[in-house]
């Protein structure tokens, strides 16, 4: 598991999640984007290729990333590394 300052990389990306709000809508549809949430999306990249970029479990992250934007794709990400957090 990797570990960044005593939290694992995990833990940390399910804590800035938290603070991830849509950028804004398009047609009525959730959006989002903007510096802070590709930093979250990047690190989260870097940490599934690492840990599990060869299970399909990290290919499914891989896939969501590449339409972050999208709200659908956000949640994938997020219910993917939420449920890594539970086998740990």
């Amino acid at each position: 598991m990797m570990v960044v300052g005593g939290d694992s990389v995990l833990d940390k990306l399910l804590e800035e999640a938290k603070s991830i709000k849509p950028a804004g809508e398009d047609y009525g549809v959730p959006y989002y984007g903007g510096v802070e949430y590709e930093k979250w999306v990047s690190k989260g990249i870097i940490f599934i290729e690492e840990a599990y970029g060869d299970k399909e479990i990290g290919k499914r992250f891989l896939r969501a990333s590449e339409n972050s934007s999208r709200k659908e794709s956000f949640e994938t990400m997020l219910g993917i590394l939420q449920s890594l957090k539970e086998f740990e």
